[in-house]
């Protein structure tokens, strides 16, 4: 169930989580003392930097992006956000190279805000037939109780646009869902390691980069997550300890140096004050329970 909700919307994060019986976990982790801390999102300055540079960049073939950016929670009848959409796809034609990848994210954000709530009904149909020519698609999410969009976009900027700053944008953006947009664990549960692979070959390629923090904080809740995999209780439900114990020693020590990094390379951000009470509970061989990177669809 972790990464299955977007991480943009909150409205839609809530609804996912009562759906999937998330609001009972937080239940539990404030009764027995841990910090249900699920729903912080450790890109939220990127979000908004990005929001800011898309809508500066854009602003001369779209100049109401800010106003569509600040949209939240849409359903598909939505008429300014699905115009919105339509206009900025009606672009895509005229685009400079210079631009085509930034109007590429720009879409990507704006169409995961359209979602629609009916399995069989003609609107949701006719928001995926609309969209199908344009190589968008939305999928039926049983948990979520919704058709949600599938970030075509943002696997298209990593495939066309390798050496562009939106594309870089973008491997961060998938990280942040395990390197995995499918609905469910239809690629299996253990999100960390394509997570901990794409990540650690980003940091080797960009050992400079204005976004390392973010990165090198998700490759450490990857290596987290299969740390505490290893810890879990013989009650539970979902993840066998047994399956996760190579390696997991070296994955603390990895997740440790991986924060620890962190506070060097953004000591004043929010991100390094996560990574540096995440660090003291890992060196005293505490139990964190993340579970960021390990898929439950249930």
């Amino acid at each position: 169930m972790f990464g299955l909700c977007s991480r943009r919307s909150q409205t839609r994060i809530r609804r996912c989580a009562a759906a999937a019986g998330l609001l009972l976990l937080f239940a539990t982790l404030a009764a027995s003392g841990r910090q249900a801390d699920v729903f912080d999102d450790p890109l939220e300055e990127l979000r908004k930097q990005v929001d800011a540079d898309l809508s500066r960049d854009l602003r001369g073939v779209l100049p109401n992006l800010p106003a569509l950016f600040a949209q939240e929670g849409i359903k598909s009848d939505d008429l300014q956000l699905r115009n919105g959409l339509r206009d900025m796809l009606e672009k895509e034609k005229t685009i400079s190279a210079e631009l085509h990848p930034a109007l590429l994210l720009a879409i990507d954000l704006v169409a995961e805000k359209l979602w629609c709530d009916s399995l069989e009904s003609v609107e949701c149909r006719r928001l995926r037939d609309e969209m199908a020519p344009h190589h968008l698609t939305w999928a039926w999410d049983q948990l979520g109780a919704g058709w949600f969009y599938q970030h075509d976009f943002l696997w298209r900027l990593q495939k066309e646009f390798s050496s562009s700053p939106w594309d870089e944008v973008a491997l961060i953006l998938l990280l942040d869902r395990g390197w995995d947009t499918s609905i469910g664990c239809t690629n299996g549960t253990d999100r960390f390691r394509e997570v901990i692979k794409q990540g650690e070959a980003f940091l080797a390629a960009h050992p400079a980069h204005a976004r390392r923090a973010e990165v090198l904080f998700l490759v450490a809740q990857a290596y987290e997550t299969w740390w505490s995999l290893s810890k879990a209780p013989k009650d539970d439900d979902y993840a066998n300890a047994a399956a996760y114990q190579q390696g997991a020693p070296a994955a603390r020590e990895k997740a440790i140096q991986n924060y620890e990094e962190v506070t060097r390379v953004a000591p004043q951000s929010r991100l390094a004050e996560a990574a540096r009470e995440v660090a003291a509970k890992l060196k005293q061989g505490r139990d964190t329970s993340q579970r960021r990177f390990f898929c439950i669809y249930d």
